[in-house]
């Protein structure tokens, strides 16, 4: 799986592949989608990623970013797990959206406070 952070998004993405399949990004914050949207059509990854308003807690939204009939094979959050009100029950729903073996990603930052 190939981990992109576009801007403060729980990303869903599939393994690498040429030409590189769809990528799915989550976010429940109007601002963010905008941001990604924009640092999406400025990079080469326009073609094959998109980035939608929604819940990683809607499980309908997430089974609708999957391709028809598919489960994804990797699942990412970047820095946004801590964000989350219930972080488990967030990795449970992107759990069941997973295919058999997929693996959850997750990365967390600390930052200095002055």
């Amino acid at each position: 799986m190939i981990a992109v952070d576009f801007c403060r998004l729980p990303l869903i993405l599939p393994p690498p592949s040429f030409p590189p399949p769809p990528s799915q990004g989550v976010d429940f914050t109007q601002a963010y989608v905008d941001a990604a949207q924009k640092n999406i059509c400025s990079s080469s990854a326009s073609f094959n990623v998109s980035v939608v308003y929604g819940s990683v807690y809607d499980l309908s939204l997430l089974k609708s970013l999957a391709p028809a009939g598919q489960s994804f094979d990797a699942a990412y959050f970047s820095g946004s797990i801590s964000l989350l009100p219930e972080p488990l029950d967030a990795l449970r729903m992107v759990a069941k959206v997973l295919k058999k073996g997929g693996l959850i990603y997750v990365t967390q930052v600390s930052h200095k406070q002055p």
